[in-house]
Formats: C-alpha cells, sequence, structure tokens
C-alpha cells in the first residue's frame, strides 16, 4: 500500500524524486541489521503456475489454449 502512495507522490511532484530515494536511503540504514534485507522463496508444484513481483508490477496473460512448456 505504501509504495502505491509514493509512486502516487512522486506522480503529482516528479521533482520530489530526490529527496525521497534519500530518505528511503536513510531509512533503510536506521532498520535492524536482519530488517535491511529480505528473502523471497517461492515454490510452485504439481503443475502450478506461479507469478511473483514482490517489487513491482506484473501483467498476466492466459492463453487456456496454449499448451504448457
Amino acid at each position: 500500500m505504501w509504495q502505491q502512495r509514493l509512486a502516487d507522490l512522486l506522480e503529482e511532484y516528479p521533482d520530489a524524486a530526490d529527496e525521497l530515494r534519500d530518505w528511503v536511503q536513510r531509512l533503510r540504514a536506521d532498520l535492524p541489521e536482519p530488517q535491511q534485507t529480505w528473502v523471497h522463496t517461492y515454490i510452485a508444484r504439481d503443475h502450478a503456475r506461479q507469478y511473483n513481483a514482490p517489487h513491482g508490477s506484473i501483467t498476466i496473460t492466459n492463453h487456456p489454449d496454449a499448451t504448457p512448456t
């Protein structure tokens, strides 16, 4: 939710990009060491399809007649 709100802020005030980037870097540096790094683990099984975009967005177009590879 915060990522979207900050993106909206930058859309409205694009000149704030450098200041916001500096603020994010300071905020990360102030976090305890274990919280400064994130690891994402994804496991898909049994013919499952999995789509992940932890730090961005993704557009999915499924073609039901397509043969899985």
